[in-house]
């Protein structure tokens, strides 16, 4: 059965452990994982409007946290964008 971790100083974003699932930050109950957010961000150079408008099932505020929670975490993004360049 998989965990999932919740940050309590950011209720938007999940870390879900266990089979299948990859301990990667992603929004919760919903996907997409973070890391991919933001290099619409900052590989594509999107506002979080622009961003929504691209995943309409993420709310606006949902964009802005994930964003926010790169920002505050940027060694488990970082590491992300590292590793799928190989």
């Amino acid at each position: 059965m998989a965990a999932t971790i919740f940050r309590p100083e950011n209720e938007f974003i999940e870390i879900p452990w266990g089979s299948g699932k990859h301990g990667e930050p992603m929004i919760r109950g919903k996907g997409p994982r973070i890391w991919i957010l933001v290099a619409y961000s900052k590989r594509l150079g999107k506002t979080p409007e622009q961003i929504q408008k691209s995943w309409p099932h993420l709310t606006l505020e949902e964009v802005q946290a994930a964003l926010d929670y790169a920002d505050e975490y940027p060694e488990l993004i970082d590491d992300r964008f590292e590793w799928n360049e190989d």
